[in-house]
């Protein structure tokens, strides 16, 4: 059975072979299955977290030289973590967590775009169950390659070609080197975003608006906005260039507004989750520090063409993994397909990219994938004209601009499967096999010639480029035996022959054989499964090869593993919070896995007036994120961590005498190794009823007054001044239960008296005095206060994140006004 192919561009098969798709998706789901066979057949994990044992408070379980992956830090550090308290949260009594009561002294949770709280694919932690979690990570790359397969078949594309399409995107770099990030939860609705798009120029409108309000809402709910609104800047480019460039303008314009309400019904689904965070993040730390340090546009960067190269040589400049050295650091290059996941795979699609220049006439749309190509490849090493225009644009502007090239891998896919499809049916004529053998004649004389010029400057790229670097390398990275069994001959050699050898005659290599497979076409035209087969081993061997070390699946036991020091705070720390110090201790966010509260945090968007207060008080860099150095050691002396409730000490060298105020305040509780603990015997409950609160509106004078705060010292600022005064302090206030979004406590006070909470301030705090509202007072900066009347009273403070009603009400209002499209769009179908 054949399928219509049409030159028209409007228009798509009419016929959907229902059985071939059917195949197509038990393909894709049985390769999965493969790509995730450590996990399914041995029950590894699906986690990075193996490189903690690169820290000192680990290294007493270290395995292995370096972790697997040294790209997956954040995976480890943030997003499981944060996804583990989304499960016990759940599990526990069926609620979200609005609030993650483990880093810094609470932070929002719900509200942060990056937690993924509501992603459906990450609802499983690896550590629960693995092959579940492997499930849902597959299917995630399963929905990905069928969007791709039905966009291919939307535009008219033949089966074999969407075949190589949807398994190239599948495996693509993007959606694999981020597969542990919320950018792939985010990233893989891309191709049903532009699916949508063409449905709406075809007239399935119902289709339309279910496939792209479904997208939209669940890349939303992904975790990561900025990639989702990436997407729809890109996706918006390509729907204005269909509307332009069609032949009945008035029809594509009218499928663009269809499609464009089917977006903003999209956006209203997920509005329950979104209005929440962007309420958040216009009040957070990040916010105006990203303002503050944005470029503008007219500001000039020179372009790093060193990096150019490996945008067509994915393996250039080594790699991330472990073993490589990573040739990029050396050079002063970036590797951006490994960096950024950018491209698909090593070899074929790239290879296609001449002849899909020789046959640009005969591919539909080819000047705008081709543009889209070259402009995320221009982007890649910080061209000027492409990274002036994305900083007139607010949100492009102050993301990362790896995530823009997932539309440049997109656009390599697309082209490839285009001309694959046009070749199988119009094989090379002789004009177009002398031109390719033309082309990888000069490629190849190049390839000889920029090898005889590195060999002639061996000397001074020794001297001025590899020596001095090779030194500053293996002084920071002196663990890393990659970097110390390294010469500066040795170097040279593996930069003659990674960054010119290699790729020169592999590419050569493999772009003849795939010449002569495409100019044989026409002796096997009526026999296309010997073609397509190898054109997809191709793909597959290089993309499952790249992939599957890209996706680490370690042992249980390399899954935050329990060590000495872990287990002794976890019998003892429950209740209160813990600070650790030096750079091989454990990062912040990690303790969280193991159920104890830490007054450090790493987060993109951390709270804003907990951050000014660490400033000032504890030491830490001003307008620089929370890193593995929050806290320095005479930072532990101040009495307002026993405010905090800090009441162990990590570090990783003994504390001296001249450190601490007194013996009798920190004393050693534990060593093992290099790590030592302190237990701080002035710690306090996090809470206290303060004698004398006084009035500060500038907020530098109330830091500077915290600075000088004493140990013995009940005083309060605030920066309002109707509750400026002093308070009887007779009585007691205890805290009877909570932890998380809610607190209980009970007072008994003698008169009325104003407590502190070290709980961090954020504007979504309630408060209720023996069941009647309350209101709770930027007290301290940062903390929470609350005025108690006298005698015995119940107090409850509970966290709701500002925004979560009103988004509701727009979500159930987006429900509805989906229903009340589909009803529509029945009406006005043609095709049924």
């Amino acid at each position: 059975m054949t399928e219509k192919r049409s030159e028209n561009k409007a228009e798509a098969p009419r016929r959907f072979d229902r059985g071939k798709f059917l195949s197509f998706c038990l393909a894709l789901a049985a390769l999965l299955g493969l790509f995730f066979s450590d996990t399914f057949i041995h029950g590894k994990f699906l986690s990075p977290a193996d490189l903690l044992l690169q820290k000192e408070g680990l290294v007493s379980l270290r395995q292995t030289s370096e972790p697997a992956h040294r790209l997956m830090s954040d995976s480890a550090y943030q997003f499981l973590p944060w996804q583990k308290l989304t499960y016990i949260s759940l599990a526990g009594d069926w609620r979200v967590p609005f609030r993650n009561p483990y880093t810094y002294c609470g932070s929002p949770h719900f509200a942060n775009l990056i937690a993924s709280p509501l992603c459906p694919t990450r609802a499983v932690p690896s550590d629960v169950s693995p092959r579940l979690n492997a499930a849902l990570h597959s299917l995630e790359l399963l929905l990905a390659g069928i969007g791709m397969y039905l966009l291919l078949w939307a535009l008219g594309v033949g089966e074999l070609s969407r075949w190589f399409g949807g398994m190239a995107w599948t495996f693509s770099g993007f959606l694999v080197v981020w597969k542990l990030w919320p950018q792939s939860a985010a990233a893989y609705p891309l191709t049903w975003l532009l699916l949508g798009l063409v449905l709406a120029e075809i007239k399935y409108w119902r289709a339309s608006l279910l496939v792209t309000a479904c997208s939209v809402a669940l890349s939303f709910l992904g975790g990561h906005p900025q990639t989702t609104s990436q997407m729809l800047f890109a996706a918006g480019t390509y729907a204005l260039y269909r509307v332009f460039t069609a032949r009945d303008w008035r029809l594509a314009a009218g499928a663009g507004a269809w499609w464009l309400a089917g977006v903003g019904v999209g956006a209203g689904l997920a509005a329950f989750f979104l209005i929440p965070a962007a309420d958040y993040l216009t009040h957070s730390y990040a916010w105006g520090t990203r303002v503050e340090n944005a470029l503008p546009f007219w500001s000039w960067i020179a372009p790093d063409w060193r990096s150019l190269p490996g945008q067509f040589f994915p393996y250039l400049f080594g790699s991330r993994l472990a073993g490589y050295l990573p040739l990029d650091r050396v050079i002063g290059a970036t590797n951006t397909n490994e960096i950024a996941g950018a491209y698909v795979c090593w070899l074929l699609p790239v290879a296609l990219l001449p002849l899909a220049f020789f046959r640009r006439r005969r591919i539909p749309e080819f000047g705008f994938w081709a543009g889209w190509w070259a402009a995320a490849m221009l982007l890649a090493i910080s061209f000027p004209v492409i990274t002036q225009a994305l900083r007139l644009v607010p949100v492009l502007g102050s993301a990362a601009w790896q995530r823009l090239l997932l539309f440049g891998g997109l656009a390599l896919v697309i082209v490839a499967a285009r001309l694959l499809d046009d070749l199988l049916v119009n094989p090379l004529s002789k004009n177009e096999a002398r031109r390719l053998c033309l082309g990888l004649g000069g490629f190849a004389l190049c390839a000889l010639l920029t090898a005889g010029v590195m060999r002639s400057a061996r000397n001074v790229i020794r001297e001025k480029v590899v020596c001095p670097r090779l030194a500053q390398f293996q002084e920071k990275f002196a663990d890393n035996p990659v970097f110390q069994n390294e010469t500066a001959d040795s170097l040279i050699q593996r930069l003659e022959k990674t960054t010119v050898a290699y790729p020169a005659w592999i590419g050569v290599i493999a772009l003849a054989g795939l010449a002569g497979v495409l100019a044989a076409g026409g002796a096997i035209r009526n026999s296309l499964l010997p073609r397509g087969s190898l054109l997809l081993a191709v793909v597959l061997l290089d993309l499952f090869w790249f992939g599957r070390n890209y996706t680490p699946a370690i042992s249980p036991g390399l899954h935050y593993p329990v060590s000495e020091e872990i287990a002794y705070l976890q019998k003892n720390a429950v209740g209160y919070r813990l600070a650790a110090s030096g750079e091989r201790a454990l990062p912040p966010n990690v303790f969280m896995a193991y159920g104890l509260s830490d007054i450090r945090g790493y987060d993109a968007i951390e709270p804003r007036e907990y951050m000014d207060f660490c400033v000032a008080v504890f030491g830490m860099e001003k307008n620089r994120p929370p890193n593995f150095r929050f806290l320095t050691h005479r930072d532990y002396t101040h009495p307002l961590a026993d405010f905090l409730g800090v009441k162990y000490l990590l570090s990783d060298r003994p504390l001296a005498e001249r450190d601490l105020v007194s013996r009798t305040r920190f004393r050693q509780v534990f060593q093992t190794g290099d790590t030592f603990i302190y237990e701080n015997t002035r710690v306090m409950p996090g809470l206290y009823l303060a004698e004398n609160v006084e009035f500060l509106p500038d907020a530098m004078e109330r830091l500077r007054r915290l600075q000088n705060w004493r140990h013995d010292s009940f005083e309060a600022v605030v920066e309002e001044v109707s509750i400026a005064k002093r308070y009887a302090t007779g009585g007691t206030i205890t805290a009877r239960s909570g932890g998380g979004d809610e607190f209980v406590f009970e007072a008994d006070l003698s008169a009325p008296g104003f407590a502190v909470f070290a709980q961090t301030w954020l504007r979504d705090w309630n408060a209720t005095v023996n069941g009647k509202d309350a209101k709770v007072y930027r007290t301290n900066h940062a903390f929470l206060g609350l005025q108690v009347p006298a005698g015995k009273s119940e107090i409850r403070l509970s966290y709701r994140p500002h925004g979560l009603t009103t988004g509701i009400a727009v979500s159930l209002a987006a429900v509805l006004c989906l229903l009340a499209l589909l009803v529509a769009a029945g009406r006005k179908s043609v095709i049924s």
